[in-house]
């Protein structure tokens, strides 16, 4: 049966017991644009389940530039690692769509995912989909335009925002594909004459989300069918 008010897409999915223990037991918080959940380098200090919102999943090298190796949003659980062993995060994760979260007791996490087989077998799954998500999005920053990066993008924020309208901004957008917002600004501005888009300041409306789909590089529908697989299972 599924649990009311329940978004998550992996907490939906686990065996009954399991899913009101690590609810019922969980802090919801609500969670701003530019919380940081993780830190590179630091120990991981909580399992989220997000319920609406995106984290952004970045690596940031010497030089001090970031780029998007990932997104996490209500499709499963961030900090996963931790639940296989490893303690430090090698990567840092900032919520770049407002939204709110469980944040679950590691301990709790661990115990649910030792005791019963089903929610084991549903976490290691989607650890399996992570891997893939970040080498497609590694792939992606490689080979795919701005304008179908920046489309993709806009298609996830808008299946995991609680509505069509949430906060972006052109900064955050550059920073989270790698680039300079100019660049940014102008996929932004021709989105918006196609009307797919309605930007006013910080607040974007997803008015045609066909377009966006048209526009998209093939990696939001190839990640977006490994993920239906995890809970097909």
């Amino acid at each position: 049966m599924p649990l009311p008010g329940v978004r998550n897409r992996l907490l939906s999915a686990l065996p009954e017991i399991a899913a009101h223990q690590l609810v019922g037991n969980a802090q919801m918080e609500k969670l701003a644009r530019g919380t940081v959940l993780m830190r590179s380098g630091a120990p991981i200090p909580h399992v989220y389940c997000l319920n609406s919102g995106v984290a952004a999943l970045m690596k940031t090298m010497e030089s001090g530039k970031t780029v998007l190796i990932g997104a996490e949003g209500i499709e499963g659980v961030l900090g996963i690692q931790l639940l296989h062993g490893i303690e430090l995060s090698g990567i840092e994760a900032v919520m770049e769509i407002d939204g709110r979260g469980w944040r679950i007791p590691t301990a709790l996490a661990n115990y649910t995912m030792a005791n019963d087989e089903r929610a084991t077998a549903l976490f290691r799954r989607y650890l399996s989909f992570r891997v893939n998500q970040v080498a497609q999005t590694s792939a992606c920053n490689r080979l795919h335009t701005l304008k179908q990066r920046c489309c993709r993008w806009l298609l996830n924020a808008h299946d995991n925002a609680e509505g069509d309208t949430f906060t972006l901004t052109h900064e955050s957008l550059a920073l989270m594909l790698g680039t300079h917002r100019p660049g940014v600004s102008l996929v932004m501005g021709a989105l918006q004459q196609k009307e797919a888009i309605n930007y006013d300041k910080t607040a974007l409306t997803i008015v045609n989300r066909a377009i966006l789909e048209d526009n998209a590089c093939e990696c939001y529908g190839y990640l977006r069918q490994l993920c239906e697989d995890v809970y097909r299972n």
